[in-house]
């Protein structure tokens, strides 16, 4: 995750060489009912591309890391 912007709920993501264009994060709810977490930038998340095309990707934050572990 390299950039987040919370007004718009948008963030964008690099991977190898490319950094994606402003991209939705899932969230839990996001209806009538609605949950608000924004992801951090330099958090691992899981980039879903159906087909391959990343204009139309969304983003699955939440992933533990070297950096950001599971807490103890």
């Amino acid at each position: 995750m390299t950039e987040v912007d919370t007004a718009q709920g948008l963030c964008r993501v690099q991977s190898g060489g490319i950094q994606t264009a402003w991209l939705n994060w899932l969230t839990t709810r996001a209806g009538r009912s609605r949950t608000w977490w924004a992801p951090s930038v330099g958090e691992q998340v899981l980039l879903l591309a159906i087909g391959g095309e990343l204009d139309t990707a969304f983003v699955l934050p939440g992933i533990f890391s070297d950096d950001n572990p599971a807490p103890s």
